[in-house]
């Protein structure tokens, strides 16, 4: 009636807002993925920026100095020392200008007392060190002054300014996400339990027999029967709420399954004033003795309202239908 209608179309319109909501959340799915990749992109500039500063700090220690100020100090300090050098050797030629025909083995052995052959070796390797460390100096200096200039550049980029701004705004369309998806969750656990609830009100009466006559028949171990959402297949609930198929029975459960699908088709039919009599051939031979005799209970009762004719050639059948009238037939041949 118009209920229904009116519940249809606010079911088809609750799912086309599930539908732009979860396009939404594909689109916000995107943006988190964009946000992952400025945050891969940011965290390669500070591993740049890392690598930078490791650098400076080696060539520092290097050079054996803890700043750019102690550096200083030290090349200073060398320079200081070669000039001193050079005068210390000029000085000598001085002297040896001086002493003249003095410069003889006793001066030289006078002078050997201040060890000044070691001194004069030292002054030789000492101007070579300091030539060294004058070029290697030089040389620091230079890359010193490239590291400085490329860290200032990467600290003063518009880049990673512009990738702070793109991922702070990630970070707040991604809070918007996970508020939206909540929702989503929930409106689909709701919209779930809807589409549940209305297939089990709504649902035939062959089904509604069938349910009952389906935990009859297997002691409670299975509730009830449904279709599915499409209205294509069967679904078969258990004692603990999960939701079966008929390819996950057995085939004594699924033979029981059709058993009380036919009885309750029959029935539905005589319920509605066509009563027609049944005849069947041998349906318990696959089942335990515990629903074989459930089910010929259940026989036994629909016999009252209907006429039901079973046929077998199993003498132990007869023992489970107890009062049923029993007709044997004389052996058929050809």
């Amino acid at each position: 009636g118009e209920d229904w209608r009116s519940f249809c179309e606010r079911m088809e319109a609750l799912d086309a807002r599930v539908s732009v909501e979860l396009q939404k959340a594909e689109r916000l799915a995107e943006a988190e993925r964009a946000a992952a990749v400025a945050d891969e992109k940011l965290a390669d500039v500070r591993a740049a920026l890392g690598v930078v500063e490791a650098q400076l700090a080696a060539l520092l220690a290097e050079a054996g100095v803890e700043s750019f100020e102690a550096f200083g100090r030290a090349l200073q300090m060398e320079e200081t020392r070669a000039v001193y050098k050079a005068k210390f050797r000029e000085a000598e030629r001085g002297l040896r200008t001086i002493l003249g025909g003095f410069w003889d083995q006793e001066t030289l052995g006078e002078l050997a007392t201040g060890e000044l052959a070691g001194w004069e070796g030292r002054s030789v390797a000492c101007r070579e060190q300091a030539a060294d460390l004058q070029a290697a100096g030089r040389e620091f200096g230079e890359r010193l002054g490239e590291k400085t200039a490329e860290l200032r550049a990467l600290e003063t980029s518009e880049g990673i300014a512009q990738l702070e701004f793109e991922l702070a705004q990630y970070e707040s369309r991604l809070d918007a996400a996970r508020d939206s998806y909540a929702e989503l969750l929930l409106a689909g656990y709701l919209l779930d339990g809807a589409m549940s609830g209305f297939r089990e009100a709504h649902q035939p009466n062959v089904l509604r027999l069938a349910s009952g006559w389906l935990g009859e028949t297997t002691g409670g171990r299975y509730t009830g029967l449904r279709a599915s959402a499409d209205g294509k297949d069967l679904e078969i609930l258990g004692t603990s709420g999960q939701v079966l198929t008929e390819e996950a029975l057995s085939r004594g459960t699924t033979e029981l399954l059709y058993i009380v699908l036919r009885l309750a088709l029959v029935r539905d039919y005589a319920q509605r004033g066509l009563r027609m009599p049944m005849i069947m051939d041998d349906i318990l031979v696959n089942l335990d003795p515990e629903r074989a005799g459930n089910v010929a209970r259940l026989l036994m009762r629909v016999s009252r309202e209907q006429q039901v004719v079973m046929l077998t050639c199993r003498p132990e059948v007869l023992e489970v239908l107890g009062e049923a009238k029993v007709v044997e037939l004389g052996r058929i041949g050809f």
